[in-house]
């Protein structure tokens, strides 16, 4: 009796919190994640803004999307971008979706956008944002040597950057940015993450550490809501519909979780069922 009552409440807990979700600019959103979107939208033209995608294919669904709108308002903001990744396949991610994100803006990789790639070094290649970019790396993720594209030749050092957002999920990632280069460099620094990881990173945001902080697909939608209602990004009516694109489906994710959760508590609750009727008989 007890573990139904406890399904029962499970699956009462997580309607309510998912129905209540409310992804816009209005009381209830977490102040981080205002924070998170008021750090890049106020990027201005010729700002450099460092990416670094550090999380695996299974978790694109809840951080592909943040990525793709920290570019697109980049982008539409007139900011340079140049991201980097601690892992192979967060290096991949990057490139797939700074492509993306050029050929939605009508931009040109090489002049306004570069994809250093995989940085090898875990913790020791946060320091390297602190070299001359020249000698941290000699060509970029496709091979392209770095003498070759404009932008390379404007850029000093990764660590003079306007902004670091830094998107991650396990290790390494967004402790290895945060400890190893946010107090080395004192540089704004914005960090999205899984729901998992985020209550781990709270207390970096309390202590004024992170500039700002997105947890989880619940603060996404948010982020992209507050996105495509913000007057500085209303310029390009096709920018702001995928904007809005965005907001919508990052929405939906929470009937999908309520979705998956239901599954899991039928199929629990048919397991006991079943073991119920065994033990009868």
């Amino acid at each position: 009796m007890t573990r139904w009552l406890a399904i029962a409440a499970l699956v009462v807990a997580v309607a309510v919190g998912l129905c209540s979700t409310r992804p816009a600019p209005r009381a209830g959103i977490a102040p981080q994640v205002t924070q998170a979107h008021a750090a890049i939208a106020e990027l201005t033209t010729g700002d450099l803004l460092v990416l670094a995608v550090d999380f695996d294919p299974a978790s694109v669904p809840e951080l592909g999307p943040f990525v793709r709108l920290t570019l697109d308002i980049a982008l539409m903001r007139g900011a340079r971008v140049i991201t980097v990744s601690l892992t192979p396949h967060g290096a991949m991610l990057a490139e797939r979706f700074l492509r993306e994100a050029l050929a939605s803006r009508k931009a040109t990789y090489g002049r306004d956008a570069i994809n250093l790639g995989f940085l090898e070094g875990r913790s020791a290649a946060v320091h390297l944002t602190g070299i001359p970019l020249q000698r941290m790396a000699s060509r970029d993720h496709a091979g392209n040597a770095l003498g070759d594209l404009p932008l390379a030749a404007e850029v000093s050092r990764l660590a003079d950057a306007a902004s670091f957002v830094v998107a991650a999920s396990g290790a390494p990632g967004a402790f290895e940015w945060l400890l190893q280069g946010q107090g080395r460099f004192a540089r704004k620094l914005v960090i999205a993450t899984t729901s998992i990881d985020g209550p781990q990173l709270a207390a970096f945001h309390a202590s004024g550490q992170i500039s700002g902080l997105v947890a989880g697909a619940r603060d996404v939608a948010a982020f992209a809501d507050i996105a495509a209602n913000d007057p500085r990004l209303r310029g390009d009516s096709d920018a702001v519909g995928h904007l809005r694109e965005l907001a919508a489906q990052m929405r939906a994710q929470r009937w999908a979780h309520l979705a998956l959760v239901l599954c899991l508590v039928a199929g629990q609750g048919l397991t006991l069922w079943r073991g119920r009727k065994k033990g009868a008989t």
